[in-house]
């Protein structure tokens, strides 16, 4: 009884555990007579088994009873003999990955199924009877804005809030972790192709968080389809299809991840994926995998003090001799959240990218700021150096950022988290865009560089647009040549419009030819050279020659003719060639 925390909910009567801890000099040989009489095998009254329902809401927006967890309300009484139980019970002793999902797993255990569960582990039918009687006596009222409606009689399930039901499920799952352990051993179901040394495991199981390992061939799905549905018959539980997923490896071709797909009627997921709080991934473990974990323990330890203050009071951090002191603090640690011990300035760099704010919350000053941000993202185009911008939302690789015509994963992904020392992190990349934008990226954009990213903006608001060219800016300039008596003609320096240059695949039996020339002082000592690739890269020839006195013209010249006449020699008729002389090609 003195176990039960003093404040916890009372039963329906109202008297909570409170009660009996103070009163327990008047009440204790009542209690322990009638603990006494429950364990010879006494029946419970129905005022001791009836207990309110509370929903508490799994999600914010609710639109149906499923996403409620329903709550029993256990009488003091019927919580100290569940505990004295639950005290006594003896402890005993290509691949793909299956992630499976209980459909409310404690609402739908059979309870014929649980007590045969517990008389095949060894537990005495005395036991199994008072086991029976606590689960299926009690009747539930739903308290509905915290009015309880009528009783009524539960037929099958655990009630979650009752200190016994965690012993009692997991006794249940252990059947499942058993029948799929059987089956491995029996050769039913492959285990899982692993590296030598590395301990084969068939299956994680944690409450009603279930992971299996094995091997991807129809056969063995079928094996694995045939003894989850057996499971379901026996204890009544049911797996969510539409919940449940199934991680393929590269080397299970398309066809039979589909044919897999038929079987199980799962979905097919998509690294990483969570397991108990902790990111799944493929490939090198990054920081950020783990930003929502850490976010979630810095909040369960954040300051509670720093909850009071008022948004001045944050910012005015100490006193001394009566007036305030300013205690100077990092940018970084000012935009701490207040919970993990900041103060709670809001820092733009650690929000979703801008062009995701909502333009119709805020000040008005912050909405007409914020009406400006898709022209601005229209005509702008990011230099990447450091790589600190996001890899989705901004323009860093054409007219065009990833997000569009892309499925998002992990939006607040940062450039520099796709590359690694040495150049792009390929597999990665192949993960987020597919292999055609990968490969895009890796042909034309450069890796990381040294200094902070460039935002480039367009030709309509450059430097002569916003001082000379602009209409403001004339307006302007006009004016001032009204007020001074003077004619002002302004001269636009127009600059030059770059020019994006990119390589370009060879079709497969083409060649290209490369040939270059140049003199030394134009005119002077000149030479001439050029090499021959196939489609794949691989070098066919490669040629130099010095030349006479001549001019860069000439030397291009020279490199062309040279190059054409290797050609002849070797018999190759499907070339490309490519020079940097205008004149020459033309």
């Amino acid at each position: 009884m003195f176990f039960i925390p003093t404040d916890s909910s009372p039963r329906p009567d109202g008297f909570g555990s409170g009660f009996y801890k103070v009163c327990w000099d008047i009440v204790q040989e009542d209690v322990m007579m009638a603990v006494h009489d429950f364990f010879r095998g006494g029946i419970i009254p129905r005022e001791f088994t009836a207990m309110s329902l509370v929903l508490i809401p799994k999600v914010d927006n609710l639109k149906s009873f499923d996403k409620f967890i329903p709550i029993s309300l256990c009488s003091a009484f019927y919580k100290t003999c569940t505990k004295i139980l639950s005290l006594h019970k003896p402890a005993r002793g290509g691949n793909v990955v299956i992630k499976i999902d209980m459909a409310k797993a404690n609402d739908s255990i059979e309870w014929n199924f649980l007590i045969h569960v517990l008389l095949a582990f060894g537990f005495s039918g005395t036991f199994c009877n008072l086991v029976r009687q606590l689960i299926s006596s009690p009747s539930f009222s739903v308290v509905m804005n915290g009015v309880s409606k009528d009783f009524f009689q539960g037929a099958r399930g655990l009630r979650q809030g009752d200190l016994i039901t965690p012993y009692l499920f997991i006794m249940v799952e252990e059947i499942l972790s058993r029948n799929l352990k059987k089956r491995y051993q029996e050769g039913w179901i492959a285990a899982f192709s692993l590296s030598r040394n590395v301990l084969n495991i068939s299956h994680l199981l944690y409450a009603d968080d279930i992971i299996i390992f094995s091997n991807g061939s129809k056969a063995l799905i079928k094996a694995i389809s045939e003894s989850l549905a057996l499971y379901e018959a026996w204890s009544g539980q049911k797996i969510s299809k539409e919940k449940s997923s199934i991680f393929f490896s590269k080397l299970i071709p398309p066809v039979r991840r589909r044919q897999i797909l038929r079987i199980t009627r799962f979905s097919e997921g998509s690294l990483p994926f969570k397991y108990l709080g902790v990111p799944i991934i493929f490939g090198r473990l990054k920081s950020n995998y783990f930003d929502e974990l850490v976010g979630k323990i810095g909040a369960k330890i954040g300051d509670w003090i720093s909850r009071l203050l008022s948004s001045g009071a944050r910012l005015i951090l100490g006193y001394k001799d009566e007036k305030p002191k300013r205690h100077w603090k990092g940018w970084d640690k000012l935009c701490t959240p207040s919970r993990e011990w900041g103060i709670g300035i809001r820092n733009f760099q650690d929000e979703d990218h801008i062009s995701l704010i909502n333009p119709n919350k805020g000040s008005r000053f912050w909405k007409l700021m914020t009406k400006c941000i898709p022209d601005v993202i229209k005509y702008s185009q990011w230099k990447p150096k450091a790589g600190h911008i996001s890899f989705w939302f901004d323009k860093w690789l054409g007219e065009k950022n990833l997000a569009i015509g892309s499925l998002v994963t992990m939006p607040r992904l940062k450039l520099k988290d796709v590359w690694l020392e040495d150049g792009w992190d390929v597999d990665l990349l192949y993960r987020l865009v597919g292999s055609q934008k990968a490969q895009e990226i890796v042909n034309t954009a450069n890796g990381k560089k040294e200094g902070e990213d460039i935002l480039i903006w367009g030709d309509y608001e450059d430097l002569n647009h916003v001082l000379a060219n602009g209409e403001v800016a004339q307006s302007i300039w006009r004016k001032c040549a009204i007020q001074v008596g003077l004619n002002i003609e302004l001269k636009v320096h127009r600059r030059k419009r770059m020019q994006i240059i990119q390589w370009h695949r060879l079709k497969h039996g083409w060649f290209k030819l490369n040939v270059d020339g140049s003199s030394k002082g134009n005119s002077g000592k000149a030479g001439a050279g050029g090499i021959l690739p196939d489609a794949e890269g691989k070098m066919i020839f490669a040629f130099s020659s010095p030349l006479e006195h001549g001019t860069n013209n000439y030397a291009e010249f020279m490199a062309l003719f040279l190059g054409v006449r290797k050609i002849c020699l070797y018999g190759l008729d499907k070339i490309e060639i490519e020079m940097n002389s205008q004149i020459a090609v033309n």
